[in-house]
Parts: structure tokens; C-alpha cells; sequence
């Protein structure tokens, strides 16, 4: 099993969301074909019968970003609750449990941010709580765009921290200019729909 964050899921459901950049590269460059890689791979997982998780709070994360766009929460949740190979899980007992003794570890060492000095302390409480709920569901990897992520994963070790760019381009693609894109930014927001595919909820 997979962990999909609400940067990963907006890419795979927001057909024309903006490119988002990898942030390790200096500077950071657009992912080509992003949308087209994580289609690939979710059609890879659904052959195989594996299932893709979507954390709670990155789910309510997703959400949040289509309220703002004006779009139908209840559409894009009836295809996420619709397609097979996605599960959800809350922030339970096991991931709450993961989450303390992780953090208990930080505050005895005299950072509790882990050396995350840049983002805000809620969005980090966030981070942590969804690679929590992947690691106590199983998943061996989660996809994100967002440093954050990566960060936690590597540092609490268990899965693997994967970005879009480190999928390969389907053959189809690899002829094709990169597509028109918004500007993107290294906020580690989720891309939101666009105009069209919020007219064609509404």
C-alpha cells in the first residue's frame, strides 16, 4: 500500500492544476507530465489490487482547497469514496500514539520542530499526523511535492518520502512540450481546479 498527501491527489484530480516544482532541485524546476506519472502509477496499483491511502487530514486538506475554488466538496469526494482503489483513515489511537512518542523524542532532544523552522507549527502537527496514519496503516511509500513531508518521512524512517518527479514519463508523453501551466509555488498547498472544472461542478 501507498499514501497519497493532498499535494499528490490535487495533481491526479485536478486535470489542470499548475505544475508543481521539485523542490530539490536548485532552483526548483517544473514536473513535467506530472498528472500523466501519477495516473501511470495508479494504474499500475490498481492492476496489482493495491490499495492507495489518503490520510484524513491531507483528505481535509484536499477538500479545504476545492471549497475555496468554489467547486463541489461533495462531487470530488463522491470520486474519491467511488473508486476502488482508494481507502481513507482517520487520526486514531495507533497514529496518536505514533505521533507523541515521536514528538516526546523531539522535545527531549530540545527541538520539537526537528529543525523545521520555516513552516507555521500547526501545518507541521499536520504533516506529522499524516505520515503517522501512513506508517501505522502500512504504507511502504507516500507521494508528495511538499519538503515537509519528505522531511518527516526520512527522519521517522519506516516508508518512503516519492515525488512525482521520480515516477517515469509514460512513453506517450515523452514527445509532448510541456503543457501551459499556472504559477507554481513551494507553499506545500495542494493545486487547486481551475475555472472550467469548477463551472463544470456547479
Amino acid at each position: 500500500m501507498v499514501s497519497f498527501d493532498a499535494n499528490a491527489l490535487s495533481i491526479l484530480i485536478f486535470k489542470s492544476s499548475a505544475v508543481p516544482l521539485d523542490f530539490r532541485t536548485q532552483p526548483p524546476t517544473p514536473i513535467a507530465h506530472s498528472r500523466e506519472r501519477m495516473e501511470q502509477l495508479v494504474g499500475e496499483l490498481s492492476r496489482k489490487g493495491e490499495k492507495i491511502l489518503i490520510p484524513d487530514p491531507s483528505l481535509s486538506e484536499f477538500l479545504v482547497t476545492a471549497v475555496f475554488a468554489g467547486a463541489s466538496v461533495q462531487d470530488y469526494l463522491r470520486i474519491i469514496q467511488g473508486a476502488q482503489y482508494f481507502i481513507t483513515r482517520p487520526f486514531g489511537v495507533r497514529a496518536a500514539v505514533e505521533t507523541a512518542e515521536r514528538l516526546a523524542i523531539a522535545i527531549k532532544a530540545g527541538d520539537k520542530r526537528e529543525g523545521e523552522k520555516a513552516e507555521p507549527w500547526q501545518k507541521l502537527k499536520y504533516d506529522r499526523q499524516i505520515v503517522a496514519i501512513s506508517l501505522v496503516e502500512g504504507a511502504t511509500s507516500i507521494y508528495s511535492t511538499d519538503r515537509d513531508i519528505h522531511n518527516q518521512a526520512k527522519r521517522w524512517g519506516g516508508i518512503t518520502p516519492v515525488s512525482p518527479a521520480d515516477l517515469p514519463v509514460p512513453p506517450k508523453q515523452h514527445a509532448l512540450p510541456l503543457p501551459p501551466a499556472q504559477p507554481a509555488t513551494q507553499t506545500g498547498k495542494p493545486s487547486q481546479p481551475t475555472k472550467t472544472e469548477r463551472a463544470k461542478k456547479q
